[in-house]
Formats: C-alpha cells, structure tokens, sequence
C-alpha cells in the first residue's frame, strides 16, 4: 500500500508538471485572444481534478478501491464529454491525460482485483475509443450516440458492479457462516474436550472421594477397635473375678463389634473346671447347649488346635455347635497360655463375609489381653487364698471363719435352712509330735485337712483350720440328723486312714484318731457365737468321755459338762 501511494505522488507530480506547461499555454492563447471559452473551462476542469485528487491521497481515500475508481471514472467522462468542442492542443492533452489516468489505475489497482482491470478494459472499448474518433473532422459520430454509449457503459458498469456487489455479500455472508460454523465446531470440539476432561477430573475426583470413604471407614473401624480394646483393657484390668471378667468380654464384644453372638469357654486348671458364657441376639437356651457340647467333646478339636479358624461362607453342617442360629461367617479364636489351648472366644455373624484379617487381629488381641486379666485374676484369688486360706493344709482360716460365720447365720435365715457346725482336733496330737516329730505331725494335720476338704465338696459345705490340731466343717442346708450322718463318714474316713512313718529301714503305720462335736442354728443354738460355743462344749464332752468320738449337740448337753 505504501508503494501505491508513492506512485500516485509521483504521478500526481506529473499531472501537475503537465498541467503547469498548459497553463502556460493557455495563458499565451488568452493573450493573442485566440482561446476558446471551452479550452478554459476544460483547463479549470483540470485544475480542479488535480485538487480533488492530491487531497483525496493525502487523506488516504484512494487507499479504497472503489472510491478511487468512481473518482477517476467520473474525471474521465467529463474529459470525453470536453474532447469535441475544444481545441486540438486541449483534445491532445485531454487524450494524454486519459491515458495516464488508465495506465495509473492498472498500476495502482492490487493484482488480486482482476475484475476491476476487466472493467477498465471494457470502458476504454466503449467510451475512450467513440471519443477518439470524435476528435477526427467530419466524422458520422454526434454527441448523442457518444452519451448513448456513455450511458449504456455506465448501466452496464453499475449492474456489473450491483452484481460484484451481491455476490461480495452474499460471499461474505457465506464466509461468515462457514467462519461461524468452523468457530462453532471449533468451540463444541473444545467444549467436547474440556468436557472429556471435566469427566476424567470427576472420575478421579470420585475415585479419590470413594479411596478416602474407604480409608475413613477403616480409619473408623480401626479406632473404633482401639477404643473397644483400652476400654476393655480398662474393664478387664478392674475384674478380679473370672465370671465377672467373661460377663464383661462377651457383653462388650456383642455391643461393640456387631457380632450376632459371641461365646466364651474357659477352663481353669487351679479349680479343674469350666466357665462358660454366651450372649446372643438371637432367641433361645443357647448356654446350656454350650454347656452341653463341651461336655459332649464337639468342641474337643478346637481345644487341641492353636490356630484360628475363619470362616466367612459358613455350611452349619460342618459347626454342629451352631445348632439353629443362623450364621453366615465365624470366628474361633484359641486363648493361649504357654503354647496350651485353655480357653476359645467364638465370633458369629448372620452375614456372610464379615470378618476380614483386621477383625481377627483384633479378636486376638482381646484373646491375649483375656489372658493377662486371667492371670491377674488367678494371681488375685492367690493371695486372696494366702490371707483366708491356711498356708500349710489349702483349707480356709480362723479370720475367713469368722468374718463369714454372720453372713452364713444371715443366709440361713433368708433361706430358711438351718446350718450346722462339727468342730473336732486330734486325740494325744501332742504325743503324735513327741514321738514322731513335728514334720510327721504336720503329715496327719494335712489328711485331717484333705480328707475335711473332700467332704466339703461333696456336701457343699465349707472346710476350715480353726487352729493348731482343730477343724471345723461347716454345713449350709443341713440339720443335727443330716450333719451327724455326714460327720460319722468324717470320722470314719480318718480314722482308716493310714500314715506311715519311716525311721531308717523300718517303716511304722501310724493310725490317728478324732474327737467331735456338733452343733445347728436355730435348732440348738440361736446365733452365730452359740453356735460355735455349743459345737466346742461338745467336742470337749467327747474329749472327756473317752475321746474318738461324735457328740451331737443338744438341750440336755448342758446338764452334763
């Protein structure tokens, strides 16, 4: 553009060289008075072309192609219009100056606009070269048919370029649409994309929003299980007593862990016996069926085995423990002490896959802390046992004697039972010891106590050391008639018994004997203090009376110590 408009300068330039030499020219005609009023008109006519036209490029109007054809199109008419009515230096300049007016617009119109030179082209035919002839003395041409071809050139041109015109806007109209259609799909493809990528972001967002779910939950579950195990630990560490302690484990386990039913068997080997405990959600005596089974072996396999059983698509058929619940997954956890079973924590869900590796760590480490709380129990009761039970024969103490003695009278009452006594030493026990020692004499103080024991358990009754050589035998729910028949066998068993003292290579059986006496609340006496007061006045009566003997308490007794 910037070339163009150096062009149009420079011919600019030269109009005004060319226009300054017919001035001159023209003045020189005015002067001879041989100008014609045309010739000056057609000069001002030129003079204002060139006005119009340095003012249209230094505005940059004829950077616009239309409007710089137009100007000079509408020049070149007129030129045609002077060329027959003036002089002959004024047609040659008027041809000279077309022709620069049409070399100037080939030059200056851009080469992509080959319909604008087509159209340059077609007027030069039908109107510059009409004008030419014009100029030629006695021609056939009139002005008329030279404005004819004027006019049917300037139809022609203004429909060819109302056609340009059409066609330029409906092809711009068309390039806009497909510019919008191509921005369009361009926008859908990135919204495609953007929208592609949103669903890989949601899908992520999603998949990171289920994996923190998924570790809350566990995270939940864990501590959860922490809580469970400090608060047991908690409990547990404050239960002395086995039957407390399994109350306590089975009661939490249910009630925190979701678990249906939950069982536990305990075999304490201090005491030789079972402790059992079942809680369930489900309906039914399912404790004495527990009982039952152990009893019956049915769960003998998972006392010699120390792994854990995990079960998570239970067949009932193979658990016959199970009996009616209905269970879906299972738990057998052993409790270990020392590499030997002692005891199994069973775990019983409705549903089935519940119990994962986490679960079962945490069974086991309730199993383990069950068992430090049953050692610590056991240790308990030990030195329970040292304070209330004699350290020589395992039997209970005087102290234990009498701070229970009350609560035995009390119990009687609530009962409505009566309660009876036989306290009894042993004859010539000071002989015993003179004559074999205080060792051998602490061997016929131990049957006193063993075979007192026996007795004990077989009767529910309560055996104790009273002292030195004497022992009590203390019997809940018994009468004079019931307690004299138990305390014959007493003395019978004793009396059987057999020691054997060996001195050297020789070896003496030794036979000891007992004294007795027995006494009943409320039948003979009528509290705790009577009743063992009336229980020693009639051992002291045996004593009297020939010794080995049972004497049986009665009103009468009185008159005879």
């Amino acid at each position: 553009m910037k070339a163009i408009r150096r062009l149009q300068h420079k011919l600019l330039s030269a109009h005004l060289h060319f226009i300054s030499i017919l001035f001159l020219y023209t003045v020189y005609i005015v002067i001879n008075e041989q100008s014609q009023t045309l010739d000056i008109i057609f000069f001002g006519y030129l003079f204002l072309n060139l006005m119009i036209s340095a003012f249209l490029i230094y505005k940059h109007f004829f950077e616009s192609t239309v409007v710089y054809v137009l100007i000079r199109y509408g020049f070149s008419i007129g030129i045609v219009f002077f060329l027959p009515n003036i002089s002959l230096v004024f047609q040659v300049s008027a041809i000279l100056i077309a022709l620069l007016y049409v070399f100037e617009m080939f030059i200056s119109i851009p080469n992509d606009d080959f319909e604008y030179k087509i159209f340059l082209s077609y007027q030069i035919l039908v109107l510059w070269i009409p004008g030419f002839i014009l100029t030629v003395p006695n021609n056939s041409f009139t002005v008329e048919v030279l404005c004819i071809l004027m006019g049917f050139s300037f139809f022609v041109s203004g429909a060819y370029r109302m056609y340009k015109i059409i066609q330029e806007d409906v092809d711009k109209q068309l390039s806009t649409q497909r510019t919008t259609v191509r921005d369009v799909e361009g926008q859908n493809e990135q919204l495609r994309r953007s929208q592609e990528r949103f669903k890989l972001i949601h899908d992520d967002v999603a998949k990171q929003k289920n994996d923190l779910e998924r570790a809350n939950e566990r995270l939940n579950k864990v501590t959860g299980e922490i809580y469970i195990q400090n608060e047991l630990l908690r409990y547990i560490s404050s239960a002395l007593d086995i039957r407390e302690l399994i109350d306590l484990v089975t009661d939490a386990i249910i009630g925190t862990t979701g678990v249906d039913t939950c069982s536990l068997v305990l075999y304490d080997e201090r005491n030789e016996r079972y402790y059992y405990k079942l809680e369930s959600n489900h309906e039914g005596d399912f404790l004495k069926q527990l009982i039952k089974d152990v009893e019956e072996g049915l769960l003998k396999d998972y006392f010699e085995n120390n792994h854990v059983l995990l079960d998570n698509h239970v067949i009932q058929a193979d658990y016959p423990f199970i009996h009616n619940r209905p269970v879906g997954s299972l738990a057998i956890i052993p409790l270990l002490r020392d590499s030997v079973v002692y005891g199994l924590l069973i775990a019983e869900h409705s549903s089935r896959d519940m119990f994962t590796d986490a679960n079962i760590q945490f069974f086991t480490g309730i199993s383990t802390q069950i068992t430090i709380a049953i050692n610590n129990a056991n240790l308990y009761a030990q030195m329970e046992e040292l304070a209330v039970k004699d350290g020589l024969t395992s039997i209970y103490n005087r102290k234990y004697f009498i701070d229970h003695i009350e609560a035995l009278v009390h119990q009687a009452d609530q009962k409505e039972k009566p309660l009876s006594i036989a306290l009894f030493d042993i004859d010539y026990f000071k002989s015993v010891n003179d004559k074999y020692g205080h060792i051998f004499g602490d061997e016929a103080i131990k049957l006193c106590a063993s075979i007192t024991d026996r007795l004990a358990r077989e009767y529910n009754g309560l055996p104790v050391r009273y002292g030195g050589e004497e022992f009590l035998l203390v019997l809940p729910d018994k009468n004079l008639v019931q307690a004299q028949a138990i305390v014959k066998k007493l003395h019978a068993s004793i009396k059987e018994s057999t020691l054997l003292y060996k001195n050297g290579e020789v070896t003496e059986e030794v036979h000891i004997d007992i004294s007795i006496g027995v006494s009943s609340y409320p039948e003979i006496a009528k509290n705790s203090q009577k009743l063992l007061t009336r229980a020693d006045n009639a051992m002291y009566y045996s004593k009297k009376h020939g010794r080995g003997r049972v004497t049986i308490d009665s009103k009468d007794l009185d008159k005879v110590i």
